[in-house]
């Protein structure tokens, strides 16, 4: 695990892998910043209006202002953790297009002799597209649970989770194996695999470093399946 990602950082803060993923990350950030700017408080109150309760009962007072309470922080929580999930979400859709350089670029430095065998891109599309519509169906279906304060959020960062995981290993792997060779890989280093995932995802929820989370687990997952294979 130390030597992938002694790899990964030094491939990271190559000038080669800067350049490439500079400019789309910052952009990613600064566009969706302009929207919660604008349109966060919009939002903050529709949101709430789900779970605004009265109680008539006077001496019960006390129960209204801790639900609000909670209601409103619920929320705020919710805002905060979609605002990181969108800019992770767009980087890792920048992620797909860039990923063909960065496994060459890998390749080519680290493991030059090591045969790639790629499936058609029609494929390859194909399932990315059923990891998106999977990912937006348990979005759609588990939207009632996140006004369950706490837990709705843990269900949402939950999702998130195996959205991160399944799109980078897959988008690392179709780059370097055929489809079918990469899911017995998969089966075959599960807990390694799940070990990187864990430790890579919470970075999303870390400030600033969060921005190059999906860039630099791509490079990981990189490493690991290169390894996997030999």
């Amino acid at each position: 695990m130390q030597d992938i990602f002694k790899k990964s950082f030094g491939d990271f803060f190559s000038i080669y892998m800067l350049k490439l993923i500079i400019l789309p990350m910052f952009a990613m950030v600064i566009f969706w910043g302009c929207i919660f700017y604008f349109f966060a408080n919009d939002m903050f109150v529709f949101l709430f209006s789900f779970i605004d309760i009265s109680i008539e009962t006077s001496w019960l007072s006390w129960l209204e202002s801790l639900i609000d309470w909670i209601g409103k922080f619920t929320i705020f929580i919710l805002l905060s953790i979609l605002f990181f999930v969108l800019i992770l979400i767009s980087n890792l859709i920048v992620c797909s297009f860039l990923s063909p350089f960065i496994i060459k670029y890998i390749k080519n430095k680290h493991y030059n002799n090591f045969e790639i065998s790629e499936d058609s891109a029609f494929r390859v599309n194909l399932e990315m597209i059923k990891i998106y519509i999977l990912y937006a169906l348990c979005i759609v279906l588990l939207l009632p649970s996140y006004f369950i304060p706490f837990v709705g959020t843990f269900i949402f960062i939950f999702i998130n989770y195996i959205f991160f995981s399944k799109l980078l290993v897959f988008d690392a792997g179709s780059n370097i194996f055929k489809i079918d060779t990469l899911n017995e890989i998969k089966k075959s280093s599960k807990n390694k695999i799940r070990k990187f995932s864990i430790i890579l995802y919470a970075t999303t929820f870390v400030p600033i470093l969060n921005l190059a989370t999906p860039f630099f687990s791509l490079i990981v997952f990189s490493h690991l399946l290169f390894k996997e294979a030999q």
